[in-house]
């Protein structure tokens, strides 16, 4: 993983509670950052424009944080922001567990 990578993603964490639990937040802050941010869809769609510009892409920005909390955990999402993703993630395997269709009873 490249270095540089791992030392944006570790200086966002520390300033920012809300990109330790959400790649997504993360991942817009880094490309903020790195001064990117309004073109968010060049970025996710082309790989070749990340690489002409040196942007990691979202499974590297990801894969660095899980490195990271897994090092550090002081960098760690906060008991309430677990408890609150553990919750949203049973509510949507909840859902999905039903029939997917109009007519179904």
């Amino acid at each position: 993983m490249q270095r540089g990578i791992f030392n944006e993603v570790q200086s966002i964490l520390l300033a920012n509670d809300e990109a330790r639990a959400d790649d997504m937040v993360l991942y817009l802050e880094y490309l903020d950052k790195k001064g990117y941010g309004d073109r968010l869809l060049s970025v996710l769609a082309d790989p070749k424009y990340r690489a002409k510009n040196g942007l990691g892409g979202f499974n590297s920005i990801s894969r660095a944080r899980r490195k990271l909390q897994a090092e550090n955990p002081d960098l760690r999402p906060s008991a309430e922001q677990i408890t609150i993703r553990k919750n949203l993630e049973k509510e949507y395997r909840e859902f999905y567990k039903k029939p997917l269709c109009l007519n179904c009873e």
